[in-house]
């Protein structure tokens, strides 16, 4: 009988921490090819796609990139989106994105923004982490049902097709001139 006895409350025991309610939730990873805290390379892009609601908690997310393509490259973020709106904000900080020796942007809290870049250049083989922070994910005005996007992808930057146009154009001209025509 008292073995019967420590085994029930063992199970009970065991059960309190399920029943409690959670201190703190963690965002939802809608879609990702790369993990908090780990290390990738840049020959292919990638992708982070977070869900947010109200009652998770403010924090951030770091990736090291380094570049595998053998030759010195700008790489970044080639588009974001903070989705924020009337019922959803990042109290307090809104969202951060920056490298460790590149350029940065902040969306403020409460504005939705598209289209956001940021970049770094490394060189063959180098490394650099990029950081994105974001405030305390708020339901605005008791509105519980509000959710927030951070939607981040990573690439090599691409020169513009004018760039390759005009260095085709001076070169056909250096071998018209070349020719004496």
């Amino acid at each position: 009988m008292n073995l019967l006895r420590k085994a029930c409350l063992a199970g009970a025991l065991a059960l309190v921490p399920a029943l409690l309610p959670a201190v703190g939730s963690a965002a939802t990873v809608l879609s990702a090819t790369i993990t908090d805290g780990g290390t990738f390379g840049l020959s292919s892009p990638h992708h982070h796609v977070v869900r947010f609601e109200d009652g998770d908690v403010a924090g951030g997310y770091s990736f090291t990139f380094t570049n595998d393509t053998g030759w010195a490259s700008t790489f970044g973020i080639t588009d974001a989106t903070v989705l924020q709106n009337a019922t959803f904000s990042f109290a307090d900080t809104g969202v951060t994105a920056a490298w460790d020796s590149g350029e940065s942007f902040n969306v403020a809290p409460g504005t939705m923004a598209a289209g956001l870049r940021v970049v770094t250049r490394l060189a063959a083989g180098a490394s650099d982490t990029l950081r994105i922070s974001y405030g305390d994910p708020t339901a605005l005005d008791g509105k519980r049902e509000g959710t927030g996007t951070i939607d981040i992808a990573i690439a090599a930057v691409p020169l513009p097709a004018a760039g390759f146009l005009l260095l085709a154009g001076l070169g056909a001209l250096g071998l018209r001139r070349r020719r004496g025509d």
